[in-house]
């Protein structure tokens, strides 16, 4: 396990793990996508490079206890079919209605996913 966990739609008529996805990660670093130190999340620049990077449905991710509390804002992709993929996803208003698209009754997390 990678130790980010995975989100999944229970009760979705089509519920399977998601293929891995395409994107590049391993090119992408700190410095692109929209990623940096803050709280990017309203800056539309940063909006737009995460867009850039991830494709539609990718949003911005803040995480206020890194970098010794200065925070730091990170690219994630759409959630896959059904809402479901890595990390806690819960929160995502788009993941959730994917669920509930696929006849979902709601999103659950899997830490040890």
């Amino acid at each position: 396990a990678d130790g980010l966990g995975f989100t999944f739609c229970e009760g979705a008529v089509s519920s399977t793990l998601p293929a891995s996805s395409n994107t590049s990660a391993s090119s992408e670093t700190a410095s692109h996508c929209g990623q940096d130190v803050g709280d990017l999340r309203n800056e539309d620049a940063a909006v737009e490079a995460c867009l850039q990077c991830k494709g539609p449905g990718a949003y911005l991710d803040w995480d206020m206890a890194a970098n010794d509390g200065a925070g730091f804002t990170s690219c994630k992709s759409a959630p896959s079919a059904c809402g479901q993929g890595k990390g806690d996803l819960r929160s995502i208003s788009c993941a959730a209605e994917a669920c509930i698209a696929c006849g979902g009754t709601g999103l659950a997390f899997d830490p040890s996913g």
